[in-house]
């Protein structure tokens, strides 16, 4: 009788351990694809930075005063 109750035991350690591997690997997919649409986001986000700074810089709004900035001469 002792023999059945440990194999009994053991089986339900067994299924217990078999679900939370499923639920700790579907979590683990799910933040994968997290991950890599964050990534996707960066990249993105960089290049639109990129993009910005090179507009600027090429008008060179920067570099040149505001109207109200400009000595009049007086």
């Amino acid at each position: 009788m002792e023999e059945e109750a440990r194999l009994i035991r053991l089986e339900e350690t067994c299924y217990f351990q078999e679900t939370l591997l499923k639920d700790l690997n579907g979590a683990l997919i799910s933040q994968q694809k997290q991950i890599a649409g964050l990534e996707r986001l960066v990249a993105s986000l960089q290049s639109e930075l990129k993009e910005m700074k090179d507009i600027l810089y090429a008008s060179k709004i920067a570099q040149t005063k505001p109207p109200h900035y400009q000595e009049s001469g007086v």
